[in-house]
């Protein structure tokens, strides 16, 4: 199995339940708040290491309570922390996490995460050959330095998956150090203009972003699944029918699950597939990485899909 180096964002998470979005200068009464690490970079790497992955997070966290909350979190789920760096007097990252029913809005502040570089893949390389392991990385952290290391995995023959969240505009030049895109439709929107929800909008984004040196990508719709491209085929993913309690890391678990099956050898459709259930499962529980599935939960759940499409076929 490939190794996975996740480069990314390492938070905790502040959410808090309301009943609507207050208006500006008003205060309303929320409920269930709770405190979980988080931080997308954090996330994906859990969400692929409780699959079994062999996973190492690149990252920076404060000297304080949280920095120290979240790196315990990465260890419990064996996730590699040699590379996380902790800084002296600067704060760890944190998410503020606002949820009406089952959607959610989020305010970032960055923190450490702002420092993390191409430095900390550099000193990984020169213990651990990264040559064609699997490089993952999102936007929580500088956007040039993130760019920069992007560039640098592409020159080491690494698979790069890059997941623009949040998503702001990318250089010609960005698009093509990433072998694999994921995105969802508001992510599409910013980077394209186009706000995909139907199959013909999505090839048109596809066509666009394969024009751009991009010939993979993965376009999410939430509960409408998902569309999967390369330059021969594309494929429609349903979504799993699943009873929806929380979306908070649904996106970072559906990284985690196809990080995973790339690092097996597995396909782009292959890995999407897989990915859907992983992601499925985690809406079903609150929280970011609390919510990530076992691979043994994932397998249970398989075998029950599986068995339960064989009663359907036999009606």
């Amino acid at each position: 199995m490939k190794k996975i180096i996740v480069y990314g964002s390492i938070n905790v998470d502040l959410a808090i339940n309301t009943p609507r979005i207050p208006n500006d200068g008003e205060t309303i009464n929320g409920d269930s708040f709770y405190r979980s690490c988080g931080g997308k970079g954090a996330n994906q790497a859990i969400a692929a290491a409780r699959l079994g992955a062999d996973v190492q997070m690149l990252g920076c966290i404060g000297n304080d309570s949280f920095g120290k909350e979240t790196l315990l979190s990465l260890k419990r789920n064996n996730v590699g922390t040699t590379y996380v760096k902790v800084l002296e007097e600067v704060t760890s990252g944190v998410a503020i996490i606002v949820r009406q029913g089952v959607n959610n809005r989020i305010i970032i502040d960055k923190g450490a995460n702002q420092y993390l570089s191409k430095k900390q893949l550099l000193e990984f390389n020169e213990k651990h050959s990264i040559n064609n392991e699997i490089f993952i990385t999102q936007l929580e952290n500088d956007f040039s330095k993130t760019m920069d290391t992007l560039a640098y995995a592409k020159s080491k023959n690494m698979l790069t998956v890059l997941n623009p969240a949040p998503a702001v505009m990318l250089s010609e030049a960005d698009y093509k150090n990433i072998d694999i895109l994921v995105l969802n439709q508001s992510e599409t929107k910013i980077l394209l203009g186009i706000y995909p929800e139907t199959e013909v909008e999505c090839k048109k984004a596809y066509k666009q972003f394969l024009s751009l040196g991009v010939k993979q990508v993965i376009i999410t719709l939430g509960k409408s699944g998902s569309y999967v491209f390369d330059e021969k085929h594309y494929l429609k993913v349903n979504p799993e029918s699943v009873e929806v309690v929380d979306t908070v890391g649904a996106g970072d678990s559906y990284i985690g699950g196809l990080s995973y099956k790339l690092a097996r050898g597995q396909d782009i459709f292959s890995a999407a597939k897989y990915a859907g259930k992983v992601a499925s499962l985690a809406i079903t529980k609150e929280g970011a990485q609390s919510s990530m599935p076992s691979i043994e939960e994932v397998e249970k759940y398989e075998h029950w899909r599986n068995q339960d499409e064989k009663k359907t076929n036999n009606y």
